[in-house]
């Protein structure tokens, strides 16, 4: 323990004291003239739930970034992939259906819909398992909190990289009607509507719908004439409270959410040339498939939470059931040959429920103890493989069925052992068994038998932190965690070994501060990670397979900085600093099909991980304005990406790119009329949403969104 925290001293120590440092000095600065130090105007506070219950954010020993809906607003972030605008050190890519997010560093480029990532999703406390089902645009949103490192404990459920929570607003007592409307470039239609009223005394509900439309694609398939990239959704969700008495709150919460993606993640990089022998380069945003490759997604749920105070104690269930089905088609081969042509027919069936146990709200010792049980059904039925690849035959069908039955119990206290001073121990034990049944069929009749496997693990995990409150405004903090992420099979590789689970021990200091009567925050943290067992995704022609890769070492350190400057000016900055390198690399192929044996790779050895760019930065402003005529808002955010590999090889890069994005708006003095010009990718810089290495077809890449602009009207009842 001493050798860890003196490398996280040595290594990033001195940016977090350079940190206190930065806010000391800024704050006597904006004393001697550059903030109005007599003014009024304040910060917002923020309360998050990291830790299960409602705390401050800055009595919080996390590094947690959070955000309103107003802000969100202002820097224009619409869907879950924009977050990494605004959070430096997450990444979120793509590749066809599914969302791949990493936390410094840590995160799983896993796409099969029964992989779950390692960075786990909650919307309104509920478990969003699998990748296929984690890219959405936001609706009825009320806050986004970002949890930075493993949170092993009181999130189990696959959260070593992180836990991104979502919440969403509950109806209230009075009636409310918000409506929204807009057009863009790419002949692009968007709508929002959001109803809350009561129902009766006890009971209020609310629904929120919200849609889009893209006519236009941002590119072309060259071989069959069809756009490139066009996009279409609706989303629905209602919310149901009912308060029988001042102790008990009940929620019924239902969404539902169909996307349609004309999306070709089978681009090629320059100088690339196809099996065919020709260039397969074609534009950026251009192709030339036989075969348009789309996604047709469907998903929803329902969940039930009850929230009960008993005076000794407050009780929580949280039972929930999520169904997706999503269709998937791509041409791997890219060119305007029949070689190998995929189709994706994926579902996944989940079922959970959690109680808690929590505290009584005046307790000495802060305390939480509880129990959650998982089931998933997960599988394809079926995956196609057609073309020349599945030669002499015309297709063949790949079926699988994958079954995960887990049931875990945690604690976790934090109690004063000295004045200011407070000790967190947690702990979660889980228990987990895994089976997969998987066929390969190529043509009727001819039957390969079922594959039968299973596995299963018993894991413990756990979280030691000690903070001290040296002003009400200062909190500094020391913590040990211990995240896993669940083990599995490959779902599209019938008769693959399963993957191990992968386990992360993070090591972390921080700071918390606030100055000038809590008009500027400056937080910061230092971490030291130890990384086992990741799990890495390698393509093979018609398939994917997962690997452990081993062991590798991530360090960095991380800041945010929120200053109201003036009564009109709320200016943010905020950066991560990573290091990450494999510290030993064993890459086992062997399964039926492709004989082998493990062989370590002394090349990777060394390398970055995957996804861990060096350096990523974001520096926001909003500007607000009141006239005779009303109310105008300027905002503007640059964010900054030094770049990142896509495999473990470092073969294929994602050079650096910047991202600058503003906006313009105007709301009535009543409040009750909006009208907003926005912009995102102004510069219309070229980068790439998501990008895997794949054997002897080429790498398959997805380029990001070009410029887009556009202007949104509203209106509020």
């Amino acid at each position: 323990m001493y050798s860890i925290a003196h490398r996280i001293i040595k290594a990033c120590g001195p940016a977090i004291i350079a940190l206190a440092f930065t806010g000391h000095a800024a704050a006597q600065s904006a004393i001697n003239g550059s903030v109005d130090a007599s003014s009024g105007s304040k910060l917002e506070e923020i309360t998050v739930t990291a830790q299960r219950h409602e705390q401050n954010l800055q009595q919080v020993p996390i590094a947690v970034s959070a955000f309103s809906a107003s802000q969100l607003v202002n820097s224009g972030i619409t869907g879950s992939e924009e977050l990494a605008n605004v959070v430096p050190g997450l990444t979120f890519t793509t590749i066809g259906p599914s969302g791949s997010i990493f936390i410094r560093g840590v995160g799983s480029n896993a796409g099969n819909v029964d992989q779950e990532p390692s960075v786990a999703t909650y919307v309104d406390d509920v478990y969003i398992a699998s990748p296929t089902a984690n890219q959405f645009e936001f609706n009825n949103i009320d806050q986004i909190a970002v949890l930075k490192g493993p949170q092993g404990t009181l999130f189990g459920r696959n959260a070593t990289g992180g836990v991104i929570q979502i919440t969403t607003r509950d109806p209230g007592s009075t009636p409310r009607l918000d409506i929204e409307g807009g057009y863009g470039n790419y002949n692009t239609y968007k709508g929002s509507i959001y109803a809350s009223a009561p129902i009766a005394s006890t009971l209020a509900a609310d629904i929120a719908i919200t849609g889009q439309n893209q006519g236009t694609g941002w590119g072309n398939n060259l071989a069959t004439g069809a756009p490139n990239f066009i996009h279409d959704s609706i989303a629905a969700r209602s919310k149901w409270l009912w308060t029988p008495d001042d102790k008990t709150r009940i929620r019924l919460s239902m969404d539902y959410d169909h996307t349609k993606i004309h999306e070709t993640p089978d681009l090629s990089l320059p100088g690339e040339f196809g099996v065919d022998g020709k260039p397969n380069f074609s534009g950026f945003f251009n192709s030339r498939n036989d075969t348009p490759s789309f996604t047709d997604r469907s998903s929803g749920g329902i969940s039930i939470r009850v929230d009960r105070d008993f005076g000794y104690a407050r009780l929580v269930s949280i039972s929930a059931y999520r169904n997706l089905s999503n269709t998937f088609e791509i041409d791997e081969d890219k060119t305007p040959l029949n070689i190998v042509d995929a189709t994706l027919s994926e579902y996944s069936r989940t079922l959970s429920q959690e109680i808690q146990l929590l505290s009584p709200r005046t307790s000495k010792i802060d305390w939480l103890a509880g129990a959650f049980f998982y089931h998933v059904d997960a599988g394809v039925e079926p995956a196609r493989i057609a073309g020349l690849s599945a030669a002499p035959l015309p297709y063949e069908d790949i079926f699988s069925d994958f079954r995960t039955e887990s049931g875990s119990i945690f604690g976790q206290g934090t109690g004063e052992i000295f004045t200011d001073t407070h000790l967190t121990l947690g702990y979660r034990y889980t228990i987990e068994r895994q089976q997969i049944v998987s066929r390969v069929d190529a043509i009727v009749g001819n039957i390969v038998p079922d594959i039968f496997q299973r596995q299963g693990f018993d894991k413990g995990t756990w979280r030691a932190s000690l903070d001290h409150q040296f002003t009400p405004d200062v909190l500094a903090y020391i913590s040990f965690n211990r995240g896993i992420k669940s083990g599995g099979f490959d779902a599209l590789s019938p008769g693959a070994p399963g993957y191990k689970p992968e386990q992360l021990d993070a090591y972390e200091i921080g700071v918390k501060n606030e100055f000038l009567d809590h008009r500027l925050r400056v937080n910061g943290s230092a971490f030291y990670y130890n990384y086992k067992n990741i799990q890495e995704q390698e393509a093979i022609t018609g398939g994917v397979i997962t690997v452990n890769a081993a062991k590798a070492r991530i360090y960095g350190a991380d800041f945010d900085v929120n200053a109201k400057a003036t009564e009109a000016l709320t200016l943010t900055l905020s950066g991560t600093y990573l290091h990450s390198e494999y510290l030993e690399f064993v890459n086992p192929q062997s399964f039926p099909g492709n004989p082998g044996l493990p062989v370590p790779d002394p090349g990777v050895i060394g390398n970055q991980t995957t996804q861990a760019p060096k350096y990523t930065a974001h520096v926001g402003a909003n500007y607000r304005v009141l006239t005779a005529i009303g109310a105008l808002d300027g905002s503007g955010d640059y964010s900054y990406n030094s770049g990142f590999f896509w495999d473990a090889a470092n073969r294929l890069a994602q050079p650096s790119y910047p991202l600058l994005s503003a906006a313009l708006s105007w709301t009535s003095v009543s409040g009750v009329y909006g009208v907003r010009l926005w912009g995102k990718n102004l510069t219309n810089k070229e980068y790439y949403a998501g990008g895997i290495t794949s054997s002897g077809l080429g790498d398959l890449m997805v380029p990001a969104a070009p410029r887009t602009y556009g202007v949104t009207f509203s209106a509020h009842f």
